[in-house]
């Protein structure tokens, strides 16, 4: 069948922010022992956001917190990473509304929402 089926394409940050807007997040699915952070921090850094992006890992209790995060990103124009979505499920609905109905009124057009996440069957479908 050949290598480009059998082994997964190496990520391409820029290619992705290329193709980015504000209003779509950017989402990192994670497989095992995967951690994109060391390549988003170089990327940020090289953007000129690498003062200009705050973090999370999310978790029981860390929706609200993410919310705020979110809210001051768009505002600011700065990026918001939501890491471990998967570890919120039960929050994701929240993010979907937020992502359809919070990012076109203000959106500051540096901001972006870049989240990572082990897939799950119940990531809402409409943020991918």
């Amino acid at each position: 069948m050949g290598k480009q089926f059998v082994e997964p394409p190496t990520l391409d940050i820029s290619k992705c922010f290329a193709d980015s807007r504000n209003t779509m997040p950017l989402i990192f699915i994670l497989s095992a022992g995967s951690d994109p952070m060391e390549d988003f921090v170089r990327f940020a850094n090289a953007q000129g956001m690498g003062s200009k992006f705050r973090n999370i890992s999310l978790g029981q209790g860390q929706g609200p917190k993410a919310e705020d995060m979110i809210t001051l990103a768009t505002q600011r124009g700065t990026w918001a990473l939501l890491q471990n979505c998967d570890l919120s499920i039960s929050w994701m609905p929240r993010l979907e509304e937020i992502c359809e109905n919070s990012f076109e009124e203000g959106c500051k057009a540096d901001f972006r929402l870049w989240l990572t996440s082990k897939p799950h069957p119940k990531f809402p479908i409409s943020i991918l």
